[in-house]
């Protein structure tokens, strides 16, 4: 059995065809998928801090006179990132608030502003490590050994049931039993399988039901091929499955209307009665071909009773219109055309700490023996007998053309008759056709007879052969265990058609896809009908469509999460990029719009640069609206740092010093404009 993840894109069909699109990648790929889109999303956020800069300082830009204050933080939304702005910001309330009155309300907003920016992008950047939680929490099984199995022999038949039927009992314990969380339960599509209980009419001849012990029913909700058994389709595509299991205590020997269902043989030894053997008659058990074995159904001997033996289980099946190694007797047919279990619990040598009034488990007579400490009570039967019948449903989910077919025999639910007036689509009818196969091995008989001794749950207050007390409904509570316990063997049998055998051996998988396997099968005609083609190609397509929740290391990724998120991002980068110069072309339209780009262009660092340099003499100029200005030739000049004795040295206040160029080319960008008078550097410095 493998258990290979497909890798790729897919559609999680729980989810839609939009929010089921999936990516699903292995843990080295899907790690290094995380750290780009944590690196991206930096990116981003670098770049939207441009626009977001930019917008502020444009609507902050006007031609009028301004403190100190605003110039600087007008620089500082030209050339800082977000990170720096807030330390400037809050640097700014700092150093000015002795010299602005209420200083804080002009920078803390701005620094709130942008260390919200910062937060916000962090926790985007972290937060996109976690893009997975919002993908399929499903993966695809891939395998190239895909099929139904079947055991070739009846040694392969004898490992492979035992394993399936331990694996099923098992999560039946774990999963079905308690809701506490389990990481084995978390890998099938579905927990549970869903089922209700309550209790109805004897399915047989009254004469042979226990009197005054109502039947117990046990039956599934509408189970959905896609949800509850993970077979990827579309809604169209889907099929649904009923099972109901109807199980009544029969009577052994009835005094009151004069009815017995056994016989006494006494065994006789030197020609004294030591043993006396109880025989059955629910009908004959015979051989392959129908060869007549034995006349009557279960046997037992009372020498078992004085042993140090504990509970066994003999169980025998009926399927309608098959070979079976049982048939019942006539009072044992049901009324239904369903498959037929008969469970003889034998409780051996079995003596119970308290009497118990359980039509199946009751212990009511007194058991003293000398030196015994406590009194206990002996079976009230030797052997306890319980029929039950199977019946099994397949429905066309299609919402357009819903519909049933008559619970019958899983022999036949499957088969052309049983599916015929579905009008199932070819993928449909796949499906069907894979459940159906299933159905003919979930019987009570199926899920026990490799565990006759082990499997009832009284087993489990047996301390060697003492009984603790047992409930009254014990008998429900055992067959709700086997009713739980066929659910998970189909469930985890679901599994096996892409995985492959659960135990190496002798084992085919049948390839209902391939000629050979499908005439073998009967399961086309030869001459194959294009429906009959079309199914074939289902079973084949079917190999890579069952959904399991395990992940072995891969990751999902929602393709709609990674296209928004890229794409959001790429055009938050593309507009950063682009949306100063488209408005700067249209600011030039207006004398307003051309003093705000003017300004843009002022508060350059690389601009503030050169201004300081020209001032000092140093270097000759050019650029003055550029991005990036320079000399006009390969010059070198010193650029002195003010030192501190400098910076408290009063200065004289002298006009704004600009070049000659920077009049000009201000005066051609923003005609109209009327300004204050500037001390014009010229090409001789005066």
């Amino acid at each position: 059995m493998t258990t290979e993840i497909y890798t790729g894109q897919w559609t999680d069909w729980s989810r839609g065809r939009v929010l089921g699109a999936t990516l699903t990648l292995s843990s080295r790929d899907g790690a290094i998928l995380v750290a780009f889109l944590a690196f991206f999303v930096t990116i981003v956020g670098t770049r939207t801090w441009i626009i977001v800069s930019f917008v502020a300082h444009q609507i902050m830009a006007k031609d009028s006179p301004h403190d100190g204050l605003h110039y600087q933080r007008q620089h500082i939304l030209r050339n800082e990132s977000a990170a720096g702005a807030t330390w400037l910001f809050l640097q700014q309330s700092w150093y000015w608030r002795k010299t602005i009155p209420k200083v804080w309300q002009r920078t803390l907003p701005w620094a709130l502003g942008a260390a919200l920016f910062v937060g916000l992008f962090a926790a985007a950047s972290i937060l996109s490590g976690f893009i997975t939680d919002g993908a399929s929490e499903y993966r695809l099984l891939m395998s190239d050994d895909c099929g139904l199995q079947e055991p070739r022999d009846i040694e392969a038949l004898q490992v492979l049931k035992a394993f399936e039927n331990q694996q099923a009992a098992t999560y039946t314990r774990q999963c079905y039993d308690n809701d506490a969380p389990s990481g084995s339960c978390n890998d099938l599509p579905i927990r549970t399988l869903e089922w209700t209980n309550g209790t109805r009419t004897c399915p047989f001849d009254p004469t042979i039901c226990l009197p005054d012990v109502r039947p117990f029913h046990m039956k599934t909700k509408e189970l959905n091929s896609h949800h509850d058994f993970g077979i990827n389709e579309p809604p169209e595509n889907r099929v649904g499955y009923r099972r109901e299991t109807l199980c009544t205590p029969l009577v052994t020997a009835h005094q009151n209307v004069n009815v017995s269902f056994m016989e006494r043989i006494p065994a006789v030894r030197n020609s004294t009665d030591e043993s006396v053997t109880w025989v059955y008659l629910y009908g004959r058990r015979q051989g392959s071909q129908g060869r007549l074995t034995t006349p009557y159904t279960h046997a037992y001997n009372s020498e078992n009773f004085n042993g140090d033996m504990a509970y066994s289980v003999w169980a025998l099946r009926h399927i309608p219109s098959s070979a079976s190694s049982w048939v019942p007797i006539d009072a044992l047919k049901p009324n239904v055309p369903a498959d037929t279990t008969i469970m003889f619990i034998v409780p051996n040598s079995i003596k119970h700490i308290d009497p118990n009034n359980d039509p199946i488990f009751g212990a009511n007579i007194t058991w003293d023996q000398p030196g015994q400490i406590q009194r206990m009570y002996r079976p009230d039967r030797a052997v306890s007998p319980i029929a039950c019948i199977d019946l099994h449903q397949i429905c066309n989910l299609d919402p357009k053309a819903y519909k049933c077919n008559t619970p019958q025999s899983g022999r036949t639910v499957g088969d052309r008759e049983g599916l015929a007036g579905l009008n199932l689509n070819p993928i449909q009818y796949a499906t069907a056709m894979r459940l159906a196969w299933l159905t003919k091995f979930q019987s009570f008989y199926d899920v026990t007879f490799t565990r006759t001794n082990g499997f009832l749950r009284a087993q489990d207050r047996v301390n060697g052969i003492a009984q603790h007390r047992l409930p009254d409904d014990q008998w429900k509570i055992e067959m709700g265990a086997l009713f739980s316990d066929s659910l998970s063997l189909m469930q985890h049998q679901v599994m096996r058609y892409p995985t492959g055998p659960a135990r190496p051996g002798n084992i085919t998988m049948l390839k209902l896809w391939i000629p050979d396997d499908i005439l073998e099968r009967s399961i086309t005609d030869p001459d194959p009908s294009p429906f009959d083609l079309a199914t074939n190609k289902a079973f084949e397509t079917m190999c890579h469509t069952q959904k399991v929740k395990f992940t072995n290391g891969t990751l999902n990724f929602s393709v709609l999460g990674l296209g928004l998120l890229l794409g959001i991002g790429l055009l938050l980068i593309i507009v950063s990029y682009i949306v100063q110069p488209i408005v700067a072309s249209r600011q030039k339209k207006s004398p307003t719009g051309a003093v705000k780009a003017g300004h843009w262009d002022r508060d350059d660092a690389l601009q503030v640069l050169r201004r300081l340099l020209e001032a000092m003499g140093a270097g000759d100029w050019e650029g003055v609206m550029a991005e990036f200005p320079r000399t006009r030739t390969a010059c070198k000049f010193e650029y002195e740092p003010v030192t501190r004795e400098q910076e408290t040295t009063p200065t004289e206040t002298t006009p704004t010093q600009v070049s000659g160029e920077e009049t000009s080319q201000m005066a051609m960008a923003s005609p109209g404009i009327r300004r204050k008078p500037v001390a014009v550097v010229s090409e001789a410095g005066v």
